[in-house]
């Protein structure tokens, strides 16, 4: 409820006068506390709540981006993106060390397969398995369990207001899952009124980053079970798109940079994501 509550602020700096009521909605991905899927399997924590808009149970829904499917239900879309928070990931541990000063063997609990690849390959002394749950779960857990770190959203710990001491680890030995970091709100398509109030909040800068980093991810049909990452940067009309990815044995990662000088509009953002795409195919399979 973080993140809805967050939307609802920014909605009554805007509105003073307008009344919101925050509907509670428990969804697949927040019931099951275990199993394999990965954290970027999209669809779990966001069917429910899609399932109320098409009732009229609820006007809007407040996701985090990443956990979106790039293909949403006739009748919905995403209408406004908040600005980005932080869209790296950090690690915490026991001993208050890096990664890099485990010892052999150290275990690092994510449910990511995207973090445990990635990191694999710069960490290969560590072992990766798969934890889940919210984060204040998933902190209990390696204070109580056999982990020695965990991996996290630097963006959840910010917006959870945690002052812990981690490590924030580098894009280049972890880069970001597509939309890391960045809020979606979601609403029916013929709600005029609603679509005007949440274009008033929406961050340029953020629905652009956001557009060319899940083109990218559809592109590649890397939405859940391949490890994958896409960070979009944008400065006026200059966006800077990086992909990464490994390949079918998960020990060979490649990536790729585009560059777009004048990205004025969302279709522009398609086209570069395509282009940053066509390089990786160019030399690499996966």
């Amino acid at each position: 409820m973080v993140q809805a509550h967050l939307v609802g602020q920014f909605l009554k700096e805007k509105y003073p006068l307008l009344e919101i009521v925050f509907v509670p909605i428990s969804t697949l991905g927040d019931r099951v506390k275990h199993g394999a899927w990965d954290d970027e399997a999209r669809g779990v924590f966001v069917k429910e709540l899609e399932q109320a808009l098409l009732d009229h149970q609820a006007d809007i829904a407040v996701h985090s981006l990443k956990d979106v499917p790039f293909q949403l239900p006739k009748g919905l879309h995403l209408c406004s993106f908040l600005e980005r928070e932080q869209p790296g990931d950090v690690v915490l541990t026991k001993s208050g060390d890096g990664l890099k000063k485990l010892p052999k063997g150290a275990i690092v609990g994510t449910s990511s397969m995207r973090r445990s690849v990635f990191l694999k390959k710069k960490y290969p002394h560590l072992l990766f398995r798969s934890i889940r749950g919210s984060v204040e779960t998933r902190i209990k857990k390696m204070e109580v369990e056999k982990f020695d770190a965990i991996i996290l959203a630097k963006a959840a710990l910010l917006r959870l207001k945690l002052n812990l001491q981690g490590e924030d680890l580098s894009f280049d030995a972890l880069p970001p899952a597509p939309s890391q970091g960045i809020i979606a709100i979601e609403n029916r398509c013929t709600d005029r009124k609603i679509n005007a109030l949440l274009r008033s909040i929406n961050d340029r800068t953020s629905h652009f980053c956001a557009r060319a980093e899940r083109k990218a991810m559809h592109l590649l049909g890397a939405g859940c079970r391949k490890p994958f990452s896409a960070h979009a940067t944008l400065d006026g009309e200059v966006m800077r798109l990086n992909l990464a990815i490994a390949d079918r044995s998960l020990t060979k990662i490649k990536k790729s940079t585009a560059y777009g000088e004048k990205v004025c509009q969302l279709s522009d953002c398609d086209k570069l994501a395509s282009m940053a795409v066509k390089k990786l195919r160019k030399t690499f399979f996966f």
